[in-house]
Parts: C-alpha cells; structure tokens; sequence
C-alpha cells in the first residue's frame, strides 16, 4: 500500500492499523501471523476467509476457505524498487541485484544506491540503470 506524496512508511501505519481493524470487525481477517504496525514496521502478515454472510450462492454451499494475506506499506518514493522487488521470483530477484553488485550498486526492496544513483520510485529506471531491458511483472520469471 502506498499514497500519493509519502516518503515515510510512517505516514501509513494510521491507514493499515484502520484497515485491520475494520477488516478484522467484518470477519474478513481471522488471524494475525505476524503484526510488526504497532513498533514502527511496515508489514502485517495474517489469514483471511469471506465471511458466510459475504458468501454470494446458496448458504448450504459456503465453504470456508482461508488464505494468506500480507499488507506492506510502501512510501511513494519507494514503490518502483518494492514492485521490481515484489513481483519477480527469487532466481530474477537474486539475478537483478547480483547484477547491481557487479556494477557496484545495491539494489533492495527500497531502491538501488550506488555512486551516482539513487533510485526508488520508478521500477523502469531501475531496470534501465541496470541495463535490463523492461519486464511486465508477470514477465519477472526465470
């Protein structure tokens, strides 16, 4: 999650405490793996499941099924490094930042450093620093 203007994950730990907690009164969130909100962090891992009175069909044919969710909270000036970060698997993340230590850069989920560069907003600069030609999201598979 990010918002127009942010440089802090700071200035969004009020929105995902708010999102928790609503989400977690409608029985949308069951469980909370692990909640870093309350110490300064910047995730939330949990489980959810579609509450019974959300179910769309028949009642006799609900069926919970939990699921996996995790809220990360991203500040605008780093969301380009968190989707390059994010969305690939781990043989494309581990390749794009041996690639950025090859050219003495760091490349991580905030941005990619080196001399010169500091990049962390948007995730096609990156890739064009590096000298990666771009890749969709679904297309970060190796």
């Amino acid at each position: 999650m990010t918002k127009d203007g942010t440089s802090s994950t700071q200035d969004l730990v009020p929105f995902l405490d708010k999102l928790v907690d609503d989400l977690t009164k409608e029985g949308f969130l069951t469980a909370a793996l692990a909640s870093h909100r309350h110490d300064g962090g910047n995730k939330w891992h949990g489980c959810c499941v579609l509450p019974e009175a959300a179910f769309p069909g028949p009642k006799e044919d609900y069926r919970p099924v939990w699921r996996r969710i995790d809220f990360l909270l991203v500040p605008q000036t780093e969301i380009g490094a968190a989707l390059v970060y994010f969305t690939g698997n781990d043989l494309f993340n581990r390749s794009m930042r041996l690639l950025a230590r090859k050219k003495k850069m760091k490349l991580n989920h905030r941005g990619l450093y080196g001399p010169g560069v500091e990049e962390g907003k948007d995730e096609r600069k990156i890739f064009e620093i590096l000298g990666v030609q771009w890749r969709e999201p679904h297309e970060r598979w190796c």
